[in-house]
C-alpha cells in the first residue's frame, strides 16, 4: 500500500503488478481483485481474490 486518503469513505493508493491504483470499497483491480474494506481508522485495506482475503497495513 502506498497511502490512504479521505475521511469516512476514504480511498487507498495501492500498487499491484507494477501499476498504481486509487481504489475504494467495491472496486475491482485487474478484473480479479476486489477491494472489500478501506478502513482509515485502522489504516488497513482488505482485498479479496478467488475467495481468499488479504490485509494490507499502512505503516507510514
Amino acid at each position: 500500500m502506498v497511502g490512504l486518503l479521505g475521511d469516512a469513505g476514504g480511498v487507498a493508493i495501492i500498487k499491484v503488478s507494477g501499476k498504481t491504483y486509487i481504489v475504494g470499497r467495491g472496486d475491482v483491480i485487474l478484473n480479479k481483485i476486489k477491494v472489500q474494506v478501506v478502513d482509515l481508522n485502522r489504516r488497513i485495506v482488505i482485498l479479496e481474490e478467488a475467495g481468499e482475503q488479504f490485509e494490507l497495513k499502512w505503516e507510514g
